[in-house]
C-alpha cells in the first residue's frame, strides 16, 4: 500500500458519541440520599418510636422537584418534545390494527393514526392538537416501521396469536350476546380428557380409520360400515351388540368408553337408519368452495396470506360474512316479484328463485318438451325411466316420485 500512488488507509471516525449523556438529577452516582442514609433513618425513627409512644401521627409526604435551571446534558422546553418516543396509546394502537387487519404500509398505517389522533376521545379532550414537530404524537415513517416490524415478529409466536384471538372472541360476545360461540385454546382439555385414548379419528366417505402411532388399521370392514349400513333401526341393534360383544372392542375399555361417548350416543346423525328422513345430497365438486377461498384471497387478503390467526378471524367477521350475507340478500330481494314483473312465459314455479336458478331450469324444462314418449319407460305409477338426450348416450335417468318428507324426484 505504501508504494501506491493512492495510499488509504480506512479509518472510522465517530462525530457524535454513541452513548448519551446523563443528567446530574436522574444518576444513581450523584443520588442524594443512599440506601444506606435511607436505612439509617428508618431505624433512628423505629427506635423512638418504641421510647415515645406518639398519640397523634400526622402522615406527610413531601416530593422535591429539580428547577429547570438544575438539569443539564439534555435539551430543555419545547426542543426536547421533537425526541421524544412515541405516546403509548399510539403503540397500542399499532399493534392493534396490525394484529387485527394486518396492515403492512406505513403510509397507510401513518394515515390511520393521524385519523385516530384526530377523533380520539382520550388523549387531548379538546385540547389544542400539538405541532407537527413533537414526534410524540407525529411519529416518523421509520418509528412507524420499528414498531410494526416488532408487532409482526412476536405474531410468530403462537401464545401471543392465542391471546388476541381469545380477546376477540371475548369482544364478539359482548356484542352478539344471543350469538353462541366456542374456542378451545391449547392449554384446556377436552371434557373426556380423563379417557387417555392414543387414537385419532377421522370420517371421510363413510370410512372410519384409525391411526395408531407408527401403523394405520382400517377397521370399518368390522366396526364401523356394519353399522353406519344400516338400513333398518333392527339391523342397527344387530351391529351394536355385534360390535359390543367383540374381542377387539372389549379388550380396549378406554377405546370402547371413548367410541360409545362420541360415536354410539349420536348415532342418529350417522347411521344410515336414522338419516333416511334428511335430504342427503352428494356434492362431488368444489367449485363453490374454490371461488370463496379466491374471493377471500384477492378481495379481502391483498393476494397475502394472513398473518396471524386473528387477522384472518377479523376479516371473516368483520368483513368476508357481512358482505356475503348482503349479496346474498341483495340477491335474492331483486329476484323476488314485488321487485320485478316476471315474463309471462315463466311458469309459477319458478318465480321468486334466484336468477340463474330459473334460467337454469326454465332452459331444462324447455328441452324436457322434446322427449318423446318412446324415450319414457314406466316402471309403476311414481317410477319412470327417461333416456339421455344426449345424441348416441344408452344413458337412462331414475326419477322416483315416490312419497318422502321432500317431494321432489330422485335422479340416480
Amino acid at each position: 500500500m505504501e508504494d501506491c500512488d493512492h495510499a488509504y488507509n480506512p479509518k472510522r471516525r465517530l462525530v457524535q458519541n454513541s452513548k448519551k449523556k446523563v443528567c446530574p438529577l436522574t444518576g444513581e452516582e450523584n443520588t442524594k440520599c443512599s440506601p444506606h442514609h435511607k436505612r439509617t433513618i428508618v431505624a433512628n425513627l423505629k427506635g423512638d418510636l418504641r421510647i415515645r409512644h406518639l398519640k397523634n401521627i400526622d402522615h406527610r409526604f413531601y416530593v422535591q422537584f429539580p428547577e429547570v435551571k438544575d438539569h443539564r446534558n439534555h435539551l430543555k422546553g419545547e426542543v426536547s418534545r421533537i425526541l421524544q418516543p412515541i405516546d403509548k396509546q399510539l403503540s397500542d394502537y399499532i399493534k392493534k390494527v396490525v394484529t387485527e387487519h394486518g396492515v403492512t404500509s406505513t403510509l397507510k398505517m401513518k394515515l390511520l393514526l393521524e385519523v385516530f389522533l384526530r377523533q380520539s376521545q382520550y388523549i387531548f379532550h379538546n385540547a389544542p392538537m400539538p405541532p407537527k414537530h413533537n414526534k410524540r404524537f407525529w411519529p416518523s415513517l421509520k418509528d412507524i416501521y420499528n414498531h410494526m416490524a416488532a408487532q409482526f415478529l412476536k405474531l410468530r409466536d403462537s401464545r401471543v396469536d392465542q391471546k388476541s384471538v381469545v380477546d376477540i372472541v371475548e369482544e364478539q360476545k359482548q356484542l352478539h350476546p344471543n350469538e353462541r360461540f366456542y374456542i378451545r385454546i391449547k392449554k384446556d382439555k377436552e371434557p373426556d380428557s380423563d379417557i387417555d385414548v392414543p387414537y385419532e379419528n377421522v370420517l371421510l366417505d363413510e370410512d372410519f380409520i384409525i391411526r395408531n402411532g407408527r401403523k394405520n388399521m382400517a377397521l370399518n370392514k368390522f366396526l364401523y360400515r356394519p353399522i353406519a349400513g344400516s338400513i333398518t333401526v333392527e339391523e342397527f341393534d344387530i351391529a351394536k351388540t355385534k360390535l359390543q360383544e367383540s374381542q377387539f372392542f372389549t379388550a380396549n375399555n378406554r377405546f370402547s368408553r371413548w367410541f360409545e361417548s362420541r360415536w354410539l350416543n349420536k348415532h342418529k346423525r350417522w347411521v344410515q337408519a336414522f338419516r333416511h328422513k334428511r335430504l342427503n345430497t352428494s356434492v362431488n365438486t368444489s367449485n363453490g368452495v374454490e371461488r370463496q377461498n379466491k374471493s377471500l384471497k384477492y378481495e379481502y387478503l391483498d393476494t397475502k396470506k394472513a398473518k396471524s390467526l386473528c387477522h384472518l378471524l377479523t376479516v371473516l367477521w368483520n368483513d368476508f360474512y357481512p358482505v356475503t350475507y348482503q349479496r346474498y340478500v341483495i340477491q335474492n330481494l331483486s329476484a323476488a316479484e314485488e321487485a320485478k314483473t316476471y315474463s309471462a312465459c315463466i311458469p309459477d314455479f319458478s318465480r321468486n328463485r334466484p336468477t340463474n336458478v330459473v334460467k337454469h331450469c326454465f332452459r331444462r324444462w324447455e328441452e324436457s318438451i322434446n322427449i318423446t314418449p318412446d324415450d319414457i319407460d314406466q316402471l309403476d305409477d311414481r317410477h319412470f325411466l327417461v333416456k339421455s338426450q344426449t345424441p348416441g348416450s344408452p344413458q337412462f335417468y331414475s326419477l322416483n316420485f315416490s312419497s318422502t318428507q321432500f317431494p321432489v324426484p330422485s335422479c340416480d
